[in-house]
């Protein structure tokens, strides 16, 4: 394993996620309820902190979600030991980007808010190599910080924080070692471009 994804392209739910798009590990869920609406991922009921994640077998990776609607709050978690214990990075409607870590149930933030709103459709990317951590937005750096928290844990999945209307498509994990990270700076540097309008046929 090492390199995971789900396009959630499978029958609706109410009640569970489904098994991802790729044959893998199924999600653990930690407290509220995930489904699947329209082939997308979402949570059905959210308190606090929901979280789905999925054994990826790589701790080095990077974590992607495309976040096709942004209602409230909600991210990427990655280095999930359990449900209080992992790396989150968060994309709040009207507000910005933040990474924190949890430890033993403790939230502790991890380098500067950056306050770009995020915007419906965007990709949402935790890049996790050693101690250093960085979150993406659309393939621009919004947080970037050090910190060797949960170094060694290889799930990474979804979090929803009291939000049922974000949904979320294409999530993916690529495992950073064995080339890994020479694709993922190639996929940032097309996606970069892109948005810029710089890349021409």
């Amino acid at each position: 394993m090492g390199n995971r994804t789900d396009d959630f392209n499978r029958a609706d739910s109410s009640s569970s996620l489904g098994t991802p798009s790729d044959g893998g590990t199924g999600y653990t869920i930690s407290s509220g309820t995930w489904g699947i609406a329209s082939n997308q991922g979402r949570c059905v009921s959210s308190t606090a902190q929901s979280i789905a994640y999925t054994e990826a077998s790589a701790a080095n990776a990077d974590v992607q979600v495309t976040l096709t609607t942004i209602s409230t709050d909600i991210g990427v978690v990655c280095r999930v030991v359990d449900s209080n214990n992992y790396i989150l990075g968060t994309a709040t409607g009207g507000s910005g980007y933040r990474l924190y870590k949890r430890v033993a149930g403790s939230f502790t933030q991890l380098g500067s808010t950056s306050v770009n709103i995020p915007a419906n459709g965007e990709v949402l990317k935790l890049t996790l190599n050693g101690s250093s951590l960085t979150l993406y937005s659309n393939g621009v750096s919004r947080v970037a910080a050090t910190d060797s928290a949960h170094s060694t844990a290889t799930k990474h999945g979804l979090r929803a924080n009291s939000d049922t209307s974000s949904r979320f498509d294409d999530f993916s994990v690529t495992d950073l070692s064995a080339g890994g990270a020479a694709v993922s700076l190639l996929h940032g540097l097309i996606r970069s471009n892109l948005t810029q309008g710089r890349l021409v046929a």
